[in-house]
């Protein structure tokens, strides 16, 4: 099972069976991706980031999501 995520426009393909926690592959490859100098709050963010998709990926692949129709209705209380 693959899922599909976002970062900074760009998607990229995930293993959903790879996902137990980051590891270094995965970190290595966002550190990659940053150019050449950078400041250390851009790297944390990404980290951050990563992190963020793993444990949703891992949410949704244990059935831990929000259904459309009660996400339809908390997001207008969650907006105001």
């Amino acid at each position: 099972m693959f899922g599909l995520a976002q970062f900074e426009g760009n998607f990229v393909f995930l293993e959903l069976k790879e996902l137990n926690m980051l590891n270094r592959e995965k970190l290595i490859e966002t550190i990659k991706q940053l150019p050449e100098n950078f400041p250390i709050d851009e790297v944390i963010e990404r980290i951050i980031l990563l992190d963020k998709i793993e444990t949703g990926l891992q949410q949704s692949a244990k059935g831990q999501i929000t259904p459309d129709e009660e996400l339809d209705e908390k997001l207008p209380k969650w907006l105001a």
